[in-house]
């Protein structure tokens, strides 16, 4: 796994955040064709990365699986599970601070206006900065206890040690690698905008925005001069617009056997083996903890200015462009949310991170 890690760092890494800048510089001026050319270029290299995110940062989520174990066995006094459990062991890590950087999305589907197109009416502000201190401090607070814990057995502080160690490591892994994903997402938006008003001239489509229902059959055909009008976008929007609405399941297809369903077996482990009071919103497990305040539904960053201090967050999921949103005085809570990655800044009074999930709005 280590080398994976070097070979993203040292190779793909860079590779694509050159593409991007390139890219970028060729978008505003290029032909149609060239257009269509970038998008197949920075979407190809985006997914070699989606690739080395879902492999190396996506370790993280059995590493803490494991870290979790070995807590709930050996450091129950501790890392009491309603302060936290061994969720404590990855707050406040150097290089998770949240940050509101402008390629962050709403949603991966690169339709949505990612966060430099959006108003940014709340700028992280210092409290950031601040509460991770106080997150990294409780952090070592608890790896202090932990360690006095196991001080009179040797071999299991040294197991403890190693676990935590690569578990930390990896957790900061995880949140490098999905801060920049979407790094191509600014000008992928570009050039279909700039194809959208193309094929709008040509009198194919109706609207701009119309060019991401079309097929890459149906652009080339445009491209090639051919002028027929594309009929099928209607019906395309219409159909998108209800499935947007459904949740996404925690996984797709089958798992194979011998390996079982891991994230379902990270979702349970989080969870614990407590029964839910009646009437609870359940989401999925990110950190542990509880919060009370305001309920305030929210549907995307549209939403962000009326969501007050101190206000319970419920949405579907959130994303990397929902950050400035966490800017606010906790508590805030997001609940009823799918399977989302957890940065370890996470405090514990929440139920769900920001994530690199889609964001579909909550049914009415």
């Amino acid at each position: 796994m280590s080398d994976l890690e070097l070979q993203w760092r040292d190779t793909q890494y860079p590779r694509y955040r050159k593409l991007v800048a390139d890219a970028a510089a060729d978008a505003e001026t290029a032909t149609p064709p060239r257009l269509a050319e970038l998008v197949d270029i920075v979407g190809r290299e985006a997914g070699i990365y989606l690739w080395y995110l879902a492999v190396v940062g996506g370790s993280a989520w059995k590493m803490e699986a494991c870290l979790t174990r070995f807590a709930r066995q050996h450091l129950a006094e501790a890392l009491p599970q309603q302060d936290g459990g061994a969720q404590v062991l990855l707050r406040g890590l150097p290089g998770t601070q949240p940050l509101a950087v402008p390629h962050a999305v709403q949603s991966v589907d690169w339709y949505h206006p990612v966060a430099g197109e959006l108003p940014s009416d709340q700028p992280l502000s210092a409290t950031v900065d601040g509460r991770h201190r106080e997150l990294a401090e409780q952090r070592a607070a608890a790896e202090q206890r932990s360690r006095k814990l196991l001080a009179d057995r040797p071999r299991v502080l040294s197991d403890f040690d190693r676990l935590l160690e690569v578990t930390q490591r990896y957790a900061v892994i995880r949140e490098e690698q999905a801060r920049d994903f979407t790094l191509g997402w600014p000008v992928l938006r570009t050039c279909a905008r700039r194809l959208g008003q193309y094929l709008t001239g040509l009198g194919v489509i109706e609207r701009p925005d119309e060019v991401f229902f079309c097929t890459r059959n149906e652009i080339n055909s445009a491209l090639a001069d051919i002028r027929a009008p594309i009929s099928a976008v209607d019906q395309r929007c219409e159909l998108w617009q209800r499935q947007r609405r459904l949740s996404a399941p925690l996984t797709l297809g089958r798992p194979a056997r011998l390996i079982g369903d891991v994230i379902d077996r990270a979702v349970q482990e989080a969870r614990g083996a407590a029964e839910p009071a009646e009437g609870v919103i359940l989401g999925h497990p990110a950190s542990a903890g509880r919060a009370t305040g305001p309920v305030h539904i929210v549907y995307g960053p549209d939403d962000f200015a009326a969501f007050g201090d101190g206000d319970v967050l419920v949405a579907k999921a959130t994303s990397p462009a929902w950050t400035p949103l966490f800017a606010a005085p906790p508590p805030w809570s997001p609940t009823a949310a799918p399977l989302q990655r957890t940065p370890p800044w996470w405090p514990a009074n929440t139920a769900s991170p920001p994530s690199s999930a889609p964001a579909t709005p909550p049914d009415d």
